[in-house]
């Protein structure tokens, strides 16, 4: 993990904590923060991803860290299975990948519904 990713984690924490805060404050009501464990981690995840989005030097294209992108089953054609990036939005910018093909070979059975890829700058 990079100097800037590990800052970034921590900062995701700290904004996560501060909106915790805020609902507590505005929504008395609510007396506990018991939320399904995918969707907290999926909170977490998305927190850091804004941070490492807004990075200037990635805005510029000069600099990677670690991309991981999780994506849902579309379709399958005849040698591939055809995946969407969750979030991709070409005309906003958001996303990494957009579309992924696997090769049915390398899947090996049946497709699973949902897959996270992870892609790493090579030295």
């Amino acid at each position: 993990m990079s100097a800037y990713q590990a800052r970034a984690a921590r900062d995701a924490k700290a904004g996560e904590a501060a909106f915790w805060t805020a609902v507590a404050e505005r929504h008395p009501e609510i007396t506990t923060g018991d939320l399904d464990p995918l969707e907290t981690f999926a909170f977490s995840e998305a927190c850091e991803r804004v941070i490492a989005t807004e990075h200037p030097q990635r805005k510029r294209g000069r600099h990677m860290d670690t991309i991981t992108a999780t994506f849902d089953l579309e379709r399958e054609t005849k040698g591939a299975v055809r995946y969407q990036e969750r979030g991709f939005d070409r005309d906003a910018g958001k996303g990494a990948v957009g579309t992924l093909y696997l090769r049915k070979a390398a899947v090996g059975g049946a497709a699973p519904a949902v897959v996270r890829v992870t892609i790493e700058a090579s030295a």
